[in-house]
Order: C-alpha cells, then sequence, then structure tokens
C-alpha cells in the first residue's frame, strides 16, 4: 500500500512537522532509521526522540543513523552528544575533518533535511523530507513544509516501482553516510571549541526562535509537552477549592496550578527548589491591569496570586473554570466562568492533543 501526505506548519498549525514525523514512523514500525540534516539543537534532538519513544514500541532497538552538519558552527555540539548517547545509535558528521580544519567554512554547502524509516519486517520503507532542520523551531514552531512517501507490503508494480526508488535514495544516502567520520570525543571537543567562537556572529535558530521557557535542560515535563503549552494562546483550569490564604470569612486568591503550567505565562519550565519566586505578569480582568506574582510552592505546585475576588467583583474562584488568553509575553486576560463550560473546554484541547489532568483530577488544557 503506498500513501503520500503533504504537511503545512504555519503559526495557526503548529507541529505540524513533528506530527507528520512520527506519523510516517508509526506506519513504517521502523527497525532502521537514517536522518541526514543541516543543523540540529539540543532541544530539536531530545523533542524528536521523545515523540518517537512515545509512539515506536521498540524505538530503543531500533538502529539509529544521523549525518549531520557542522557548517558556521550553527549545529549545537551538545545535540551531537545527546544523539550519540542514544541506544543504536550513530552519528557522522559531514565533511568533519575539512570544517574542523577550515575554522567551520564550508567548500560545499551541506542541506539535506530528509528521514528515512525502514523495517525488515513488513518489508515497508517511509521518506520524510522537507525545509525543518532537527531543531525544536523546525519541528514545531517555524512556517515549513514537508512530504511523506510511505510504502507498506507494495503489491502492484506502480507501488514496487516507488518503492525501488526511495529504497535507492535510501541507499545513496547510506554510500554517503559512510563517506563522513563518525561522532568522536576528539571531533567534540574541537567542534565546541570552533563553535562556542563563532557565536559572537552565527546563534542556532531554537535561540532566536523557540521560546525561552522551554529551553532548560531538565524540565518539569517532556518537551513537546512543554511546547505546546509554551506556545498557545489559551490555557484553562478547572478550579474547585481555593486555600483561604487572605483570612477569614474572605475568599482565597492563590490559585494552584500544575507543575511546569507556569510555561504558558513566561516562565521557564525547569526544575526548581521549593518557593521559588518567577517574578510577576499582567493579568487583565475586564479592562484593568492587575500585577499578578507567581512562584513554586511547598505542595509542588505553581502558585498563581490573582486579585482578591472582591476586587474584581467576584464572589469566589471555587468552582470555576479560569481562561488566560495571552495578549503578550507578560500580559493575560482573564475570564472566570462557571464549571458548567467544562466540556466546551475539553473538547477544544482535545482536538489539539493538549487536554490534561492533574493528580487530583482536575482537569486543565491549552488550545491555540
Amino acid at each position: 500500500m503506498y500513501s503520500y501526505s503533504e504537511y503545512l506548519q504555519t503559526i495557526d498549525a503548529s507541529g505540524e512537522i513533528i506530527r507528520g514525523l512520527v506519523e510516517t514512523a508509526k506506519i513504517t514500525q521502523p527497525t532502521r532509521m537514517l536522518c541526514s540534516m543541516a543543523y540540529a539543537s539540543f532541544s530539536g534532538c531530545k523533542m524528536l526522540h521523545e515523540y518517537l519513544f512515545n509512539a515506536i514500541p521498540r524505538w530503543e532497538s531500533v538502529r539509529k543513523d544521523w549525518l549531520v552538519g557542522l557548517d558556521n558552527g550553527i549545529t549545537e555540539p551538545k545535540s551531537l552528544e545527546y544523539l550519540a548517547n542514544l541506544k543504536n545509535s550513530t552519528v557522522h558528521l559531514y565533511d568533519a575533518d575539512y570544517l574542523l580544519d577550515n575554522n567551520l567554512h564550508a567548500r560545499q554547502k551541506f542541506h539535506t533535511k530528509i528521514y528515512f524509516f525502514e523495517s525488515d519486517k513488513n518489508d515497508s520503507i517511509g521518506m520524510f523530507s522537507g525545509s525543518a532542520n532537527l531543531t525544536l523551531s523546525g519541528l514545531f514552531l517555524n512556517t515549513e513544509q514537508a512530504v511523506s512517501s510511505i510504502l507498506t507490503n507494495p503489491t502492484t508494480d506502480d507501488e514496487k516501482l516507488i518503492s525501488t526508488r526511495i529504497h535507492i535514495q535510501s541507499q545513496n544516502f547510506k554510500h554517503l553516510f559512510d563517506k563522513h567520520p563518525i561522532f568522536s570525543v576528539e571531533i567534540y571537543k574541537r567542534y565546541k571549541e570552533l563553535s562556542k567562537q563563532k557565536q559572537e556572529l552565527v546563534k542556532n535558530e531554537d535561540e532566536r526562535r523557540a521560546p525561552k521557557s522551554i529551553s532548560a535542560d531538565n524540565p518539569e515535563f517532556n518537551l513537546n509537552k512543554a511546547t505546546t503549552i509554551a506556545n498557545a494562546n489559551n490555557y484553562w483550569v478547572e478550579v474547585k477549592y481555593v486555600v483561604a490564604n487572605l483570612g477569614t470569612g474572605r475568599s482565597g486568591n492563590q490559585i494552584d496550578l500544575q507543575r511546569g503550567s507556569r510555561v504558558f505565562f513566561g516562565f521557564n519550565v525547569g526544575k526548581v527548589p521549593k518557593n521559588t519566586v518567577f517574578g510577576k505578569i499582567t493579568i487583565n480582568y475586564k479592562n484593568k491591569d492587575n500585577d499578578c506574582n507567581m512562584r513554586f510552592g511547598n505542595n509542588q505546585m505553581d502558585k498563581l496570586n490573582l486579585p482578591a475576588p472582591s476586587d474584581l467583583g467576584l464572589d469566589t474562584y471555587e468552582n470555576k473554570i479560569l481562561l488566560f488568553t495571552r495578549i503578550s509575553d507578560e500580559s493575560f486576560t482573564l475570564q472566570v466562568l462557571p464549571l458548567s463550560n467544562i466540556r466546551k473546554f475539553i473538547k477544544l484541547s482535545v482536538e489539539q492533543n493538549s487536554s490534561y489532568k492533574m493528580k487530583s483530577g482536575r482537569k486543565y488544557g491549552v488550545f491555540t
């Protein structure tokens, strides 16, 4: 069977590239993957691994071959180390000897962006190729395009012809891989030093494009979830009990959010000690701006201090849905809605694979 798909990632359809990649891999169920990529970032490599690890039951046993470019020091050194440390993974570095001897100036620009997924079990092969680099920005955020061709158990003459052509292309890339050095500690150290010298002039695209809030090496949750939340326009949360932190007889204003939810509000998702203060954001309610503090509490929840309900003309935040909508990086509108709205919000989030639940059972999610 042959399938062909096209993917267009835009500001209104983030994550299309990673979705297409995962779909190609899931249908193929590969025993080997080849990836030839001009540039890579640590966060992009980590995101790809997390997605494929969750999608492919035996992902760690899949043979992984990478060919990565070092032109101009754009590829992050730690991305190479990360790929090399994956199970059954071999990293080739395009023209590394020449580049390291010539201050990372390429004699011929290396610009491929292609994946092959091959299966020995069902004669399947998938090819995914497009404009996106192996960066978080390319996989999830930038405007990018890609196409996917998948053959599973080809039977017709046309299917067999297409399968043969993709296999020939895959074989050509395998020969290309073999021509270039394999990652080593010596190459890594030399490249790390040279790329560091170039950082004044060249920045990895994730540094320019990806939100700083998801740049942590040790995030509270995986990068695909962090990226989804950080780039959403709307965040909603079911609120039940609120601690009476303003004193007896007064409704509380301290809202407990799932740990890591702070990434929506622009704060870093990296793990922090209890009682870490993240900072202030502006919450606009009925055209009035309010400065609100956010911190990481003793109970390991992200705590957002909203205005006292009475200051907004409300009785309480309990048994409500709070909907935050992004105005800018540090400014958000707030709507306080009846709990009966929850099905609508769950539906909106489910459609975008961004509906979540806390350990307590409280629901929350994001949508564009």
